[in-house]
């Protein structure tokens, strides 16, 4: 037997009697109806374990996201594993000894009530993910971070950076980590479709990038630019036999740039420098020279003309 009491600072809070020793369990500061949906979804969840109902596996928050972060340590960037362990902790107060199949998505959204909402789409892309490992691992069967409703933000103009900052920047980082980013400033690629470049995908005689791994799922081929050649040359004058340009330690792959340009940054006394605005003003000087907003719509490989369009619209208000 489940009721809910109200304490101090208006906290709620479900107590569970029914294994003898009450339970007490810590809702937070919500409205009494939301409380009464987390009574009603909990009295369901220790039914269904009373009766021994295997439709989904009986793992518990805690035991699959403790499960699923040690599986990133290989899979994920270190920036994201330590910002989904973090959402992870938080949610684990409430719905920790909770099954994963028994939790809703009403549930999850009772912890974002009063969060902006880029901290709620963090949190959303957390429990998708989360739900996605479990699928594969076939825990549940049904993703409910999919029921989740991501609150839409506004699409600010991408930030130029005057390129003189950024060659101060590169002069300052060490070879390897250097020739990353001049591969993301002279061919406005993405991030992680650098770090993803394969021996096979450059062509130094023909001049030319092909970009397999995109976030768009499209194949694409750059042009490359003569200051690239020199760098892809000494790139390969050092490989071991690794297929991967840039091979990681744990990962087939490096899977994050920022550590190099923090470092740089930290040691040529430059703020708000990170790996996208490498791109962004590659975007916004193709645009400049050319005019040419299809171009740059197939060279960063946006897959509508919408998101190219963000770059003009910066481009005209530096110009203003």
């Amino acid at each position: 037997m489940a009721f809910l009491q109200k304490r101090y600072n208006d906290i709620w809070y479900l107590i569970d009697k029914s294994g003898g020793k009450p339970k007490w369990i810590k809702l937070g500061k919500i409205s009494k109806a939301e409380a009464k949906t987390v009574k009603s979804r909990y009295e369901i969840d220790q039914t269904y374990l009373k009766l021994d109902i295997q439709s989904d596996s009986r793992i518990t928050f805690s035991e699959c996201s403790t499960e699923y972060l040690e599986w990133a340590k290989t899979h994920k960037a270190s920036n994201t594993i330590r910002t989904e362990r973090l959402i992870f902790q938080v949610l684990s107060r409430t719905l920790g000894n909770r099954r994963l199949a028994a939790i809703a998505s009403e549930d999850y959204e009772l912890f974002w009530k009063r969060l902006k909402p880029n901290s709620i789409r963090l949190r959303i892309a957390a429990i998708r993910a989360l739900y996605k490992f479990a699928i594969l691992r076939k825990y549940v069967r049904k993703n409910v971070g999919l029921d989740l409703k991501r609150p839409s933000i506004p699409l600010l103009p991408p930030r130029h950076v005057d390129p003189k900052l950024i060659e101060k920047a590169l002069s300052i980082m060490q070879p390897r980590t250097r020739a990353k980013f001049e591969i993301l400033y002279y061919t406005g690629m993405r991030p992680s479709e650098v770090l993803r470049l394969k021996t096979n995908d450059i062509d130094i005689d023909n001049r030319k990038i092909t970009v397999r791994y995109s976030k768009t799922n499209r194949f694409r081929v750059i042009p490359m630019h003569s200051k690239l050649v020199p760098v892809f040359k000494e790139i390969f004058a050092s490989k071991n036999g690794n297929e991967y340009l840039f091979p990681g330690l744990t990962h087939d792959h490096q899977v994050s740039m920022r550590d190099g340009l923090r470092k740089a940054c930290e040691r040529a006394d430059i703020e708000n420098l990170t790996p996208y605005c490498f791109r962004h003003t590659f975007a916004t000087t193709v645009l400049e020279k050319t005019k040419d907003i299809r171009a740059v719509q197939q060279l960063l490989g946006h897959s509508t003309i919408q998101m190219t369009t963000r770059y003009a619209t910066a481009l005209d208000y530096r110009l203003r």
